[in-house]
């Protein structure tokens, strides 16, 4: 919940996209962009819980509190990248919170790959990299309460960062779409290709078709040797060989095991497996 007693006034003449293409314009009337936001996710929790409709988006151009997963500190200065969250009623089990983080990662990253040089790679379970450098990532905050179930799903993306404003212990470890060759420095327009992506594989998502199936090509280091580190678990050591149906990382151990990973730290090492 947030700490403030209220939410700060939206920027009234961005409030609707003007770039939004006419597919969006439905959803183009619920989006709000706040010049300052403690964090977009409690944001749109708090509207959710005043039933707020499926597709409301909320942006700000600056978060004083973004997270990211295991609630670690998710930078967001002021113009630098697209901090949004996007709320989601979706009318499949409450445990697809996995699934479609997975699903905006892969919709984020075919929206984007268009207007830049270099590829993007979707890493399990909710992060974007450009070679070992990060560009973003997605967080699926769910709720359950009187207001109904509902997802606060976030999407942070590096636009153009100052570097000389990076902090210590993400020198080197991030990088932005400026810097990978695309021209676009209005989070607007951006949001408006991701949010469309996104609702065209969610609602493909609710006719039935089943992630493993969504994300047969996106999802980077299928095949290769990984490691696992899970909260009282041993370390699990094997081959990343998808995704399966709730967005948990498969992965078949040295003794041919399939074990499903539900959370967890994962170290890529890079070798596929002939």
């Amino acid at each position: 919940m947030l700490t403030e007693p209220e939410l700060p006034a939206p920027i009234p003449t961005r409030q609707s996209g003007d770039s939004l293409p006419p597919n969006s314009a439905e959803r183009s009337t619920r989006w709000k962009v706040f010049e300052t936001l403690a964090s977009t996710n409690d944001s749109i929790h708090e509207a959710a819980s005043s039933g707020a409709p499926e597709g409301t988006v909320h942006i700000a151009l600056r978060q004083t509190r973004g997270r990211g997963r295991a609630g670690h500190v998710w930078w967001s200065p002021s113009g630098a990248g697209l901090w949004m969250t996007v709320l989601l009623r979706p009318r499949i089990a409450p445990d697809a919170v996995a699934a479609i983080a997975l699903l905006a990662g892969k919709a984020t990253r075919q929206a984007l790959t268009p207007l830049v040089r270099q590829p993007i790679e979707l890493y399990w379970p909710n992060d974007l990299y450009v070679g070992r450098r990060k560009l973003g990532g997605i967080l699926g905050e769910m709720r359950n309460s009187a207001a109904g179930f509902w997802i606060a799903l976030g999407v942070g993306i590096n636009i153009c960062l100052d570097p000389a404003t990076v902090p210590e212990e993400l020198d080197g470890q991030v990088v932005d779409l400026a810097e990978i060759g695309c021209s676009e420095r209005d989070p607007l327009p951006l949001a408006s290709r991701i949010t469309d992506a996104l609702f065209h594989e969610y609602d493909r998502l609710h006719a039935g078709e089943p992630l493993s199936a969504l994300l047969v090509d996106d999802l980077a280091h299928v095949g290769s040797r990984v490691s696992v580190r899970q909260e009282g678990q041993p370390e699990l050591e094997g081959t990343a060989i998808g995704v399966g149906d709730g967005g948990e990382l498969l992965v078949r151990s040295h003794e041919g095991e399939i074990h499903r990973v539900l959370a967890g730290d994962v170290t890529y090492h890079g070798d596929s497996e002939c």
